[in-house]
This record gives structure tokens, sequence and C-alpha cells, in this order.
């Protein structure tokens, strides 16, 4: 049981018994438990990794996406347009943007540590990159090793050196790896729910491939709020020349992702770029 499953299904068992003690927790049981637990930041364990949140209300509670129900789709995504971002993967020595939008060169200045959940320092970076690996949630190293976000807040993992076969492109917030343009970051809609952008149908995305419009919500983030989509898009070359807009309309309906993933992709990320690693693509798990 992942330990946010465990957490979750501990805390539903108490409150069925009894008030907790430590902490404000309240929902409405049915056989199936309830559809959404509201946890108080106070109570919730320190190894639950910030980027599994589902969302953060004003009054700073956590609502954590009840495994064994599916919650109601945010009005937004039903009548009106929601806000349009895109992330990708910070490749060291390449250009690249700040949060602020200003252009930078994510050149080698080793003096910053990434450090994993055990203080371990598994590489050494140029503070701007250490800053864009926190912010994208994933980074390629000159070295070819892909960092991910680890199960604590500022801290990282390996998931793979250069010619990897799995995890090409990084994890997101579930038990799926990153599809490009496919996976998108919510932090109000159920993790695997397929949306239909229409923004998106048709859009040419290089090689003579069209977008059908369909993306997964494969992943959270930490860096935005609710009723916004963050689309994965591989590389800041690639957010250039996309120039996607900044609202979009969607529909939270059954659609099919497709693989748009080129051999190039798994070049630029230093991965291995067999034809069998290229086909696993959208059904790869971490």
């Amino acid at each position: 049981m992942h330990v946010l499953d465990q957490f979750l299904y501990q805390t539903v068992s108490q409150t069925e018994e009894g008030p907790q003690q430590n902490g404000s927790h309240s929902a409405t049981h049915s056989a199936t438990h309830s559809t959404a637990l509201s946890i108080s930041t106070t109570s919730l364990p320190t190894h639950i990794p910030e980027r599994l949140l589902i969302s953060k209300t004003k009054n700073s509670s956590v609502h954590y996406l009840n495994p064994l129900s599916k919650p109601k789709v945010p009005k937004c995504y039903r009548d009106k347009k929601v806000k349009l971002t895109e992330f990708w993967i910070p490749k060291e020595n390449e250009w690249d943007q700040s949060n602020k939008g200003k252009r930078i060169l994510l050149s080698e200045n080793p003096t910053k540590p990434l450090k994993d959940v055990d203080k371990n320092t598994l590489a050494m970076v140029s503070p701007i990159m250490w800053n864009k690996c926190n912010m994208e949630g994933t980074c390629l190293l000159s070295n070819g090793n892909l960092m991910n976000l680890g199960a604590k807040a500022s801290t990282f993992e390996v998931l793979g050196g250069k010619g990897r076969t799995e995890r090409v492109f990084g994890c997101g917030s579930g038990d799926r790896s990153l599809v490009p343009f496919v996976s998108v970051a919510s932090n109000d809609l159920p993790y695997g729910e397929t949306l239909y952008i229409q923004e998106l149908n048709g859009m040419d995305l290089g090689g003579g491939q069209k977008h059908n419009g369909c993306v997964r919500v494969d992943d959270s983030g930490w860096s935005f709020g609710s009723c916004q989509l963050d689309l994965f898009v591989v590389s800041y070359v690639d957010y250039l020349w996309l120039n996607l807009p900044e609202n979009v309309l969607t529909q939270v309906k059954k659609c099919k992702v497709k693989n748009y993933t080129t051999v190039e992709h798994l070049a630029y990320v230093q991965a291995d770029t067999s034809p069998s690693t290229l086909e696993a693509v959208p059904k790869g798990t971490c």
C-alpha cells in the first residue's frame, strides 16, 4: 500500500471510530467511506510528498483524493476557459527561462547540492539549475542522469542515466511516467482523468503529427492553484515553438490519448532510442 493510501485508510478508520485528538477531520461517510477527506496540515505525516497534494484551500486545509471514490469535476472545467501553462525538462548547459520569463543559461557552476531524502548529495549543480529542477519537477544533468523530485520537499532522486529504457521523461504524482504532449498536472481533477482541450485539437506537433486534443492528468503541481492545467511539452524549445494560448476550453470526458513521442525526443533526454522504448512511453510506470 502506498504511504498516502495507508494514511488515508488509517484516518478514515479512526474517524469512523471517533473524533481525532490531533487535527480537524471532517467527512460524510457511506458504505464506501467519503468522497473526500479534509485533513488539517498540522496532522499530516511529514513523509507524504508535497506533490501528492490535490489542492489547498484558503484556510490552509489540504484535500486528498480518496482512492475509494471519484470527486466532482469543478465547475470551471465545464463552462469557462481554464488557464493553460506548460512544463518541460530543463537541461544542464542549455538555454531556458526563469520563473519571470527571462532567458537564462543553465550553465555548470556546481555550488548547490541536489540531495535525496536521506540528505545524501546526488549531484552538484548551479543555484539557477537547482531552482529549475525544483520548479519543473524533473531535470536532466550533463552526465545524462534524469533527476526527479523526491518524497520530501526540496529533495530529489535519480530516475536513470544515459540510455535508460524506463521513466525516460520523469514521473508524475502517481504510478505513471510522463508522456509528451499528453500528461498534464492538475490540482483539482482526479489522477488519470482524461480531458479534451479544444485548442489542442489539430495542433501541429511537427513530424507530420497533429494533436487530437486528448490529455490525461498524470501529475499535480505545488506552484499553482485550481482551475489550471500544466501540460508537459518535453523541452524549452517545444514550449517556444508551440506558443500555446494562455486559456483553453476543456471537456472532462473519456478520450484516447496518443503517443506523440519521437526518436528526437528520446535523444534530447539521452534515453534509449530503440523502437521498443519509443512504443512503451505511453504505458510507462514509475
